[in-house]
């Protein structure tokens, strides 16, 4: 067994690789991070604990040093494949009971998507969970601990289908932390460059919300009559329901009554009262998408690209940069702007979810 392992590699010397430790330390920490949002810190860090560990078998490293090439699959030079994902799983099924077999969905997919139970096709999770990986227990020893899995902070009965939902939602939220973190962590490596160009900071709730105020007073400024006094009625609601209890709100109010910007105030104070981290305004056509983006936009001002991120299939050329479609990868900006379909495709496939780091208990 080789005295160091990698998980990554670059062209050049070994000198210049990821360690593997390294990326499983900070892919434990990030997907943590992601999943604290809805209170399941310790399923996201176990998960990306685990998520990489049959990469310490002898297979794995001698496929890295044969190839010398990124992480692109799995083939070796001989185009045998190596099966990195399914150790972890197969680890997650055999420490925490039940729910480490929903753990042992999320690490078995990191790469190929969430699979189904059985079905007579091939990679079906119980096909996984009973194949012979290549040993890597040995050169892991070190790296692993006795782990607790708490159970997920909603009741369980399982015999109801809304208990059913919770489970599947929350096994992907997991999954979605996990495979952001993973793509993050190894793009921080692979790609550095690509990597800063996420990093601009853009303005906060707090500042967005103070920029919105000020642009609804700039427009009231002279305003008279009946029309000019609905608007400012229903603005005013918004603001007075803001601080309430997170839940369920509705506003009914007809064309031309100020609801795009009304509900975006309240939306932004909603958010910096309850400590949100972003704004998710989903709509049932692109057209109405278009529309409401650019008034968003026009309100804000000059701010940083991807400060308002439009998302669908139709965005106009003007409004997609290489940042904006950076962060279309994980919606890691503050206000979104997308279609029922886009926001649903998100949560629903069982590919790489669009939400990671926006999830339910950290959005408006």
């Amino acid at each position: 067994m080789p005295g160091v392992y990698w998980a990554h590699t670059k062209k050049g010397p070994q000198d210049g690789w990821e360690r593997l430790e390294q990326h499983l330390a900070e892919v434990e920490t990030l997907a943590g991070e992601f999943a604290a949002g809805f209170g399941a810190k310790e399923w996201g860090r176990i998960a990306g604990r685990y998520h990489d560990i049959g990469k310490f078998s002898d297979a794995f490293q001698d496929y890295l040093s044969r190839a010398g090439d990124p992480h692109v699959g799995d083939l070796t030079g001989n185009g045998m494949r190596v099966d990195h994902s399914t150790a972890g799983a197969q680890l997650a099924a055999e420490s925490f009971g039940d729910w480490g077999r929903l753990m042992s969905y999320v690490i078995a997919g990191h790469h190929a998507g969430l699979a189904d139970w059985d079905g007579g096709n091939g990679g079906v999770l119980r096909e996984r969970l009973e194949r012979r990986v290549e040993s890597w227990q040995d050169a892991a020893a070190s790296w692993l601990k006795n782990e607790r899995l708490p159970q997920p902070n909603f009741r369980v009965a399982p015999t109801t289908e809304t208990c059913s939902f919770k489970v599947s939602l929350f096994a992907r939220m997991i999954f979605s932390c996990l495979v952001d973190a993973d793509f993050l962590c190894t793009e921080a490596f692979m790609s550095p460059d690509r990597a800063k160009r996420r990093a601009l900071s853009p303005p906060t709730l707090g500042q967005l919300a103070g920029s919105l105020r000020g642009h609804l007073k700039d427009l009231s400024i002279g305003g008279r009559g009946s029309v000019h006094d609905l608007r400012q009625h229903v603005l005013n609601l918004c603001r007075q329901a803001a601080p309430q209890s997170p839940g369920v709100f509705t506003l009914c109010v007809p064309t031309g009554g100020g609801k795009t910007l009304s509900s975006m105030q309240f939306a932004l104070n909603h958010a910096v009262t309850h400590e949100k981290v972003r704004v998710i305004i989903a709509m049932p056509f692109t057209s109405i998408v278009e529309q409401n983006a650019d008034v968003y936009r026009g309100a804000f001002g000059d701010v940083p690209a991807g400060t308002v991120l439009e998302h669908h299939s139709n965005l106009a050329a003007e409004h997609a940069t290489t940042r904006t479609r950076l962060l279309a990868e994980n919606w890691d900006a503050p206000i979104v702007v997308t279609t029922n379909v886009q926001l649903l495709e998100s949560l629903f496939t069982n590919r790489e979810v669009a939400v990671a780091s926006c999830t339910a208990s950290q959005i408006v």
